[in-house]
């Protein structure tokens, strides 16, 4: 089940989905608890470093999302500042989901 878990948190990430992902990331962590006295074994340690890479590069794309939606919005009262090309609608959809 914690396998199943983290590979499905990785492809959620991946893709952006992050009210998915927040899920997942409970999830996870709720199930990497019950594996604490294993933290010795190879493939948990693993697993759990998974997790907190996933977690970390989550944190800083929504971050630098939210970076750029505010620039977005700097724009639109000064229209001559704004040169970001990676921000996009899209930002806003997946922003309101990691909320």
């Amino acid at each position: 089940m914690l396998i199943t878990a983290v590979d499905q948190l990785s492809v959620m990430a991946k893709g952006r989905q992050y009210r998915e992902s927040a899920h997942l990331l409970e999830a996870t962590s709720q199930l990497l608890t019950h594996f604490e006295p294993y933290a010795a074994v190879a493939r948990i340690r693993e697993l759990k470093g998974t997790v907190t890479t996933i977690k970390e590069d989550l944190t800083e794309e929504i971050l630098q999302a939210f970076n750029r939606v505010t620039l977005q919005a700097q724009a639109a009262a000064e229209p001559g500042e704004f040169s970001d090309a990676h921000a996009g609608a899209g930002d806003f959809k997946t922003l309101s989901e990691a909320w």
